[in-house]
């Protein structure tokens, strides 16, 4: 269909409106876009997370397609509904249909906008938490790796530094001690040699050593102390700066935590609000466009095409498929009938086999004739003979009634006999299946007991006849023997 626009009558109107107009436009356009992104967040996650409990593996260009397809859809019928219900509110000629109608229009139209805002607020809320990402908080671990670095640096050089040490005091102390003792050792030979009088000098030097030795332990002691000291001074230091960094770390996480928090609490309340109000701007925007219409005296004109007369491209291709496969269908048919065994032959047989068999019964018949009655006709059959007439190829009442008698006992001694045959062969299949091991031995045993049951029955009713059952050794058939 084509749709043509006529020149606005109220020239002075559209100008004065035409900015107005311009923003209603606008409006329809920001309301759109801003319910298409977050329709297509949201229809998006529902369809991968729907489609994939089906299928395994789904490409995401397929998904991508399908909820960009949707979310066309609903931006069109947004529009359309919104512009066809302000026109049944502005304008009386759009009011046509009747009341039913009109009320059909504003459920639909309440509908996709309820989808849409429904959709929208869903989408925007899962868009905002999943578009504002969580800051990157630092780790405290290149702090506390370089920490435990430095203390065990400091630990180190304090081993280090203490064992060298002990060894310098433990060689010095051990150099005085030989030295006093070299001096000690030539008073004590001089006194072995007679010279008493040395023995005050032997105390002195003996005191001299043992002072000298212990101010040599004591600065030793001092030294090692002043290294213990210096390394916990380096030890606090270095645990002092990494607890500074420690906490300026987590008073910056801490911040920026927070910092998070509030956006997406914000966002998470503003923005389904505003795209809320984007939507409910659609609406507004498509009545002040045909408010705009109606009082510039611009009509639109519906022209249908060529095409749109035509039937539904569905149905053309419906019928079409329909007439070329029947087609095809009917060509298969054809040769399958060409294929065929002409009837006549099958005809033909049949209709020999027929008047053989006419012909047997004919002669049983025959042979039965001379055969003395042994059956007294019911009183309805006596009824009948009584009434019928020798009309039926000039053999007499009497005479019609016992052979049509003769015929139904000669049917009902087949008929027991194609009986007695029938079980006799089912009940052989179920010994041989028992002899054989084939089968379930319970049910075997119940078919054997059935069908030997029903043969005793049917012999007892030959018996009743004066009939027995015998196999005839020439035909290997068999057959009814009088008793």
């Amino acid at each position: 269909m084509k749709k043509h626009l006529n020149p606005p009558q109220n020239v002075a109107i559209f100008n004065k409106t035409a900015g107005i107009y311009n923003a209603a436009k606008g409006s329809i356009l920001v309301g759109t876009f801003l319910a298409l992104i977050t329709e297509y967040a949201i229809l998006r996650h529902i369809l991968s997370t729907h489609l994939t409990a089906f299928w395994q593996t789904i490409p995401p260009l397929l998904i991508t397609a399908a909820a960009g397809a949707m979310c066309i859809f609903l931006a069109v019928e947004r529009i359309r509904y919104g512009k066809e219900a302000s026109k049944i509110l502005i304008d009386k000629e759009a009011r046509q249909l009747g009341n039913a109608a009109n009320g059909i229009v504003f459920v639909a139209c309440l509908a996709i906008f309820g989808v849409s805002v429904a959709l929208s607020y869903i989408g925007t809320l899962d868009t905002v938490n999943t578009a504002i990402k969580p800051p990157a908080l630092q780790t405290t671990a290149v702090t506390d790796s370089s920490t435990a670095a430095k203390l065990q640096s400091i630990n180190g050089q304090y081993s280090r530094d203490s064992t060298a040490t002990a060894k310098q005091w433990a060689a010095r102390i051990t150099a005085e001690s030989k030295r006093l003792q070299a001096e000690i050792n030539g008073i004590q030979t001089q006194i072995k040699a007679g010279k008493h009088w040395l023995q005050p000098k032997l105390k002195a030097a003996q005191n001299e050593k043992e002072t000298a030795l212990n101010a040599l332990k004591a600065e030793r002691a001092a030294a090692l102390i002043r290294l213990t000291e210096s390394k916990r001074v380096q030890a606090e230091l270095a645990t002092t700066a990494a607890a500074n960094e420690l906490n300026t770390i987590q008073s910056a996480n801490n911040t920026a935590a927070a910092r998070y928090e509030n956006l997406l609490n914000k966002a998470g309340k503003v923005l389904p609000v505003m795209v809320l109000v984007a939507i409910a701007l659609i609406l507004f925007g498509c009545y002040i466009v045909e408010k705009f219409k109606y009082k510039s005296g611009i009509k639109e004109v519906i022209l249908p095409n060529e095409y749109d007369l035509l039937p539904s491209l569905a149905s053309e291709y419906k019928e079409a498929l329909t007439s070329y496969f029947s087609g095809i269908l009917r060509m298969g048919a054809a040769a399958i009938r060409r294929r065929a065994i002409p009837a006549t032959a099958t005809v033909n047989q049949t209709a020999a086999e027929l008047v053989k068999l006419e012909l047997e019964k004919y002669k049983e018949k025959v042979l039965n004739m001379g055969e003395p009655d042994t059956h007294q006709p019911t009183a309805r059959q006596s009824d009948l003979t009584a009434s019928t007439t020798d009309t039926v190829l000039s053999i007499p009442a009497t005479e019609f009634s016992r052979n049509y008698e003769k015929t139904a006992y000669n049917e009902t001694l087949t008929e027991l006999l194609n009986t007695y045959r029938i079980h006799r062969q089912r009940l052989q299949v179920y010994q041989k299946k028992q002899s054989n091991a084939d089968g379930n031995p319970a049910t075997l045993q119940a078919g054997i007991e059935k069908h030997t049951a029903e043969i005793e029955k049917v012999q007892a009713e030959l018996a009743r006849h004066g009939y027995a059952v015998y196999l005839n050794p020439d035909t290997r058939r068999i057959e009814l023997a009088k008793m």
